[in-house]
């Protein structure tokens, strides 16, 4: 009996060891426009987004995403901001936002207490995955 057991709790073990796991991936039209820009970033596995000053955004997924035919910016803040610029916060036109990530000290980080912040950034959420 011990021995049945055993073999079931490794089977198990087995078949959970092989299921895949999936990192947040930005839509491909957000990673395209980000990429075009004149400030190069780089898209970790888990969507965050570096550039190569130490600026990082948060991807703030939206709960209503929109298709569009191309991603442009809708309102940032500080408002009328490029993305070469680096603004706090930065809303496409298919509801997805970017919040910049504030380093306080050596080991706490935050982002921007933004007053009026738009309603999809609101009701989007963060990956969960970083």
């Amino acid at each position: 009996m011990k021995i049945k057991s055993v073999l079931i709790i490794l089977l198990l073990f087995l078949i959970n060891s092989f299921v895949p796991a999936f990192a947040t991936q930005l839509p491909k039209q957000v990673r395209t426009f980000l990429t075009s820009q004149k400030r190069v970033p780089s898209i970790r596995f888990d969507g965050v987004i570096t550039y190569n000053n130490d600026v990082m955004y948060l991807p703030v997924l939206p709960a209503y995403p929109l298709n569009v035919d191309s991603i442009k910016i809708v309102k940032t803040y500080p408002e009328n901001k490029t993305m070469d610029q680096f603004p706090d916060m930065v809303l496409f036109n298919n509801n997805m936002g970017l919040l910049k990530v504030i380093r306080i000290d050596a080991d706490t980080v935050t982002v921007r207490n933004i007053d009026n912040i738009p309603l999809e950034i609101k009701t989007g959420t963060l990956p969960q995955d970083m």
